[in-house]
């Protein structure tokens, strides 16, 4: 996990110095999506800064831009599932896993699961 925990801190880092900050997301004028997608967006965009804060038990604070209360409630929904998942993965888990996210984010019916074409199959 340490190497893991290290190349996380490097990439979170420096996500956080060429992105916009999530308060500056939310401080921009209306656009063309609306509010809840921006928050749902966040709310994704917090887990690696959410994962390497639990991984560096608390040395970091990667996730505190995130604490918007649009956002981070939803942000931590979402790593608490993925926890739980996490504890003891099961195949195919992750299929319920984003409708769980998709649900959470409000995200459930825009998007519909598509049965992958065989391999074996020659294509039609």
């Amino acid at each position: 996990m340490p190497l893991l925990s290290g190349c996380l801190f490097l990439d979170v880092q420096y996500s956080q110095t060429i992105y916009p900050t999530p308060q500056e997301v939310m401080n921009r004028p209306p656009g063309p999506r609306p509010r809840s997608l921006l928050c749902a967006e966040l709310a994704l965009d917090a887990q690696p800064a959410l994962d390497e804060d639990f991984c560096s038990r608390g040395a970091t604070s990667f996730a505190d831009p995130f604490r918007i209360p649009d956002v981070f409630p939803l942000a931590e929904r979402l790593r608490q599932i993925w926890q739980a998942e996490a504890e003891s993965p099961q195949p195919g888990a992750h299929c319920s896993l984003m409708d769980e996210f998709a649900e959470i984010l409000g995200l459930r019916g825009i998007y519909e699961w598509w049965t992958p074409r065989s391999h074996s199959s020659p294509p039609a």
